[in-house]
Parts: C-alpha cells; structure tokens; sequence
C-alpha cells in the first residue's frame, strides 16, 4: 500500500485523491475512521518510507531496513514537495473540466452543480462566459464511448522508457543541485516543472500502448485526463437549441489524426 501510494502521487494524483481512493475501495487504514489527508501526507514524508533515521544528535542516516521504494522515487517525492503547491481544483476530479471549451465563446468549460447536485460543464458568466451548460456525466460517457471508437497507433515504448529514464535522471541532477546550493529555488521550480511535464506526456504514450479505454475506470482522473488531451486537438460543446435537454450532437471533437 506505502507502493502504490508512492506510485500515484509520482503519476501525478494529488494527497486528497489518492485518499479519497483509498477511502472509496475501502482499504483497511491505520486507524479506525478511515483514510484521512494528514495520514497520507505524513506517509510521503515519512524519514521512514525514505529510508532514512535520525540519530540522537539531530544527523540524518539511511537507514538499515529494506527500502520500500527505489532512490529515484525518494528523491523525485521529495523534489516534488519542494515545488510550489500543486492546484486542486474541480477539473482534476473531471474528465473534461478545463479540456473542453463553449463553442460559442471559445472559453474553458468547468464543472459546476446544480441545485439538485448534478455535476455540470458549464461556461461561467462570472468569467465572462456565455452560461453554456451540458449534463456532465452523461457526455463523460459519451466521450469514453467514441474513444473506444478510435483507432489507436500502437508503437514501441522501449524508445519512450529510454527517454522518460534520461529525464528522471536530470529531475534528480536538479533537485540535487538545489539541495547542495547551486541552483536557486526559482531555476530550480522552473526545471523540474518542464522535466516532469514532459515525463508525464511519455508515461500517458506508454500508457496508450498498453492500456486500452476499458480500463480507464482503473486510473486516476489526472491520467485519464493526460490521455484524452493526447487524443483530441479540441473539444467543443455547442449552445444548446433546447434548454433542459441533454443532446449528445453538441459535442463536436477533433481528433489527433496520429499519435
């Protein structure tokens, strides 16, 4: 479980995803009333999962026990915590929130709730937005559906796992860098985020070609997402002509022609 904790949060779930899973699968956690937020956040941070102790006099030493995940994820977990704090905003617990975009007005859709709780795309007029409006949940499904669809270019991911390896190695040089004081915080922050963007579009292209749509209910929303933005060019969700009914011909995507 510390493994697949690790695990998410390099593949770029947020804490409050990965315990919001671990609640919603129903893993036995420490304590009796279930995953919370500072049980996993004091997991990443643990000296322990790191491999490390510290000594009665106040030095940091590894630690003799065997390690629970590799050097490299070590150094990347706390590399990433030493970046500005990531955004958790609804769009990450959607599939198209931020992706799609009003055809009328060409702005970002994100997810909004109805009096009555239902999740909604919607173009927010207090963003200068047209109030465009879609059911969410019924065009998620129709999205995965013409995904399904799509004839997917399977290609050799050797080429990507030597690559993706190369830029773990540099994300490393440069948190070491940081640490040691050659590089300041801004350079550093700078880096890392270009490094791990494009190590998260690799890992989404190994993704591809391994996983089919399927199975995508077995994903964090941050990587279904990454695949579909490897997939489209554009989503559109066109006004509606009938307000209050859901009509699936308003959505209008385009298609990468090669991935």
């Amino acid at each position: 479980m510390l493994r697949r904790i690790a695990r998410d949060y390099l593949a770029g779930c947020s804490e409050t995803e990965i315990t919001r899973r671990l609640n919603a699968e129903g893993i036995a956690a420490p304590s009796a009333n279930g995953w919370h937020l500072s049980t996993v956040q004091t997991i990443l941070r643990s000296d322990r999962l790191h491999q490390q102790r510290v000594t009665g006099t106040g030095e940091r030493i590894n630690g003799r026990w065997e390690s629970v995940i590799t050097n490299d994820e070590s150094t990347l977990i706390r590399a990433l915590q030493l970046l500005p704090q990531r955004r958790t905003t609804n769009s990450s617990r959607s599939l198209l929130g931020g992706l799609a975009r009003c055809a009328a007005c060409k702005r970002g859709m994100v997810v909004a709730y109805s009096g009555s709780g239902r999740r909604r795309y919607v173009c927010l007029r207090r963003d200068g937005g047209c109030g465009n409006g879609i059911a969410a949940d019924a065009l998620d499904c129709i999205v995965r559906t013409q995904l399904s669809e799509v004839e997917l270019v399977r290609t050799s991911i050797r080429p990507t796992h030597d690559r993706a390896r190369v830029l773990r190695q540099q994300l490393i040089d440069n948190a070491a860098a940081y640490v040691t004081g050659g590089r300041p915080h801004d350079a550093f922050a700078a880096i890392s985020l270009g490094l791990q963007r494009e190590i998260d579009q690799l890992s989404s292209a190994v993704v591809a070609a391994t996983r089919t749509p399927d199975s995508w209910d077995e994903l964090p929303f941050p990587e279904q997402r990454r695949m579909l933005q490897r997939r489209v060019v554009d989503i559109f969700i066109e006004r509606s002509e009938a307000p209050g009914k859901f009509d699936p011909y308003r959505l209008r995507i385009e298609w990468r022609s090669a991935m």
